[in-house]
């Protein structure tokens, strides 16, 4: 039987800019504290849309994106839909 493995920390997180305290440490699933898979999402739903032609890079940044996935989480299990 397999454990489930606790999540690292991406590397790839980097901290937003403008960040000037170097003792801060945001929270996890924010940008600059995302695990590997969470920023691996972020960077698929991102490329995915790009692909579609529906990024606008002067609107959305990655902290915004964030907060579109967080919403439809929030509501996609709020409604119980997709088996979640």
């Amino acid at each position: 039987m397999s454990q489930l493995q606790q999540p690292q920390p991406a590397t790839a997180s980097a901290l937003p800019e403008g960040i000037t305290d170097s003792t801060y440490k945001p929270l996890p699933g924010r940008l600059g504290n995302l695990t590997v898979i969470q920023q691996h999402t972020l960077d698929k739903f991102k490329k995915e849309l790009q692909d579609e032609g529906h990024f606008v890079p002067e609107r959305m940044d990655d902290a915004m994106l964030l907060r579109c996935v967080k919403y439809w989480l929030q509501t996609t299990i709020s409604k119980g839909v997709g088996g979640y």
